[in-house]
C-alpha cells in the first residue's frame, strides 16, 4: 500500500532581513492509499504551502516520504497558468497530444460535456466552465493520487455541486487531497482531515475522532449585532466576528435551550446546530486542545 509520510515540516519566506515561518508542522502525518483527506483552514493558514511542499515545489526543512511518483499525481490548483487567447480545443489537443477529432479527445469532450465551448477562447469562459475544463484534463489521465486546491471557490452552489459530483464519480477508490474552505464539501466523502491555523496543525486524523474530541455538541450562532449577554449560562464563547455576531458552544441541548430562554432570544436572532467540521474547527481555533 502506497503512503505519504510527513514529519516535522518547517517552511518559511524572507520578510525583509528576517525569516517568517509560514508552515510549521510538528509530529507525523501519515496518508494511506485510498484516503480522502480534507485540508481545511482560514486564508493564510498554510494549506497551499502544504501542498507545494508535498510536490517539492516549495523549499522546506523536515521529511516528506511519498510512494507516489510525480507522474502518478494529478493536480488542479484554483488558479492555473493558461494562455487566455488559446481556444479550448487547442488546449485539449496540446494536453492530450492528439487531434480534436481523435477518439481520445471525443471521449473526454463527451465525458465532461465540453462540446459547447470547444471554439471559445479561455478568457471567455465562465469560472465554472474553466474549472470543468481543467478538471477534465487533470482527471483524464487516471492518476493514482489527485490533489484539488480550492477548485470550487467563487462558484455558485449549483456549479460547486456539479463539479464535486464529477470529482467523486471519476476518482472513486483513488487517494485524494482536497483543500477547501467549504467544510460541507467534505461531508460524507473525506475520511480524514488536516486542520491548519496560522501555519500550524491543530489536528490530523479521522473526522469522527475530531468530533469525539470536541466537548461541545450543540452550537449557537447569534446573528444579532452588538448583542449583550444577560446570562452566559452553560456557554463557551468560541468566536466573535467583525460584525459582532457570536458563536457559542454548549455541552448539550438542554444547556443551550436554557441559555436561549434566559437571554430572551427569538428564533430570528440565532441559528442552532450540532457538531460539524466547521463547528469542530471553530472549537480548535478558540483554544481547544489538539486531539
Amino acid at each position: 500500500m502506497k503512503k505519504i509520510i510527513v514529519e516535522d515540516i518547517k517552511a518559511s519566506v524572507k520578510d525583509g532581513k528576517k525569516e517568517r515561518i509560514i508552515l510549521l508542522l510538528n509530529g507525523k502525518i501519515e496518508i494511506s492509499e485510498g484516503d480522502v483527506v480534507g485540508i481545511i483552514g482560514e486564508n493564510g493558514s498554510g494549506k497551499t504551502t502544504f501542498i507545494n511542499c508535498l510536490l517539492n515545489e516549495f523549499p522546506f526543512k523536515g521529511k516528506i516520504i511519498s510512494d507516489f511518483k510525480r507522474k502518478e499525481i494529478g493536480v488542479q490548483f484554483q488558479n492555473n497558468s493558461l494562455n487566455d487567447l488559446m481556444k479550448v480545443k487547442e488546449l485539449i489537443e496540446i494536453v492530450l497530444n492528439c487531434s480534436i477529432n481523435s477518439e481520445k479527445c471525443k471521449t473526454l469532450i463527451e465525458k465532461f460535456s465540453l462540446a459547447g465551448i470547444l471554439n471559445n477562447r479561455l478568457n471567455k469562459l465562465s469560472g465554472g466552465e474553466k474549472q470543468r475544463l481543467v478538471l477534465a484534463l487533470v482527471m483524464f489521465f487516471d492518476s493514482k493520487l489527485f490533489i484539488f486546491d480550492e477548485i470550487t471557490t467563487g462558484l455558485d452552489f449549483e456549479k460547486r455541486e456539479d463539479i464535486l459530483l464529477r470529482i467523486k464519480h471519476e476518482t472513486k477508490g483513488k487517494t485524494i487531497l482536497i483543500v477547501t474552505h467549504y467544510f460541507t464539501e467534505l461531508e460524507n466523502w473525506a475520511n480524514r482531515v488536516l486542520c491548519l491555523y496560522k501555519g500550524k496543525s491543530l489536528f490530523f486524523g479521522e473526522i469522527e475522532t475530531l468530533f469525539d474530541s470536541c466537548p461541545y455538541k450543540v452550537f449557537l450562532h447569534i446573528k444579532k449585532e452588538d448583542f449583550l449577554l444577560k446570562n452566559d449560562y452553560g456557554s463557551k464563547l468560541l468566536k466573535k466576528d467583525e460584525f459582532g455576531n457570536l458563536f457559542l458552544g454548549f455541552n448539550n441541548e438542554m444547556l443551550c435551550n436554557e441559555f436561549i430562554k434566559l437571554n430572551d432570544l427569538h428564533e430570528k436572532d440565532y441559528k442552532k446546530s450540532t457538531i460539524s467540521l466547521e463547528n469542530a474547527y471553530m472549537y480548535l481555533t478558540s483554544g481547544g486542545q489538539n486531539a
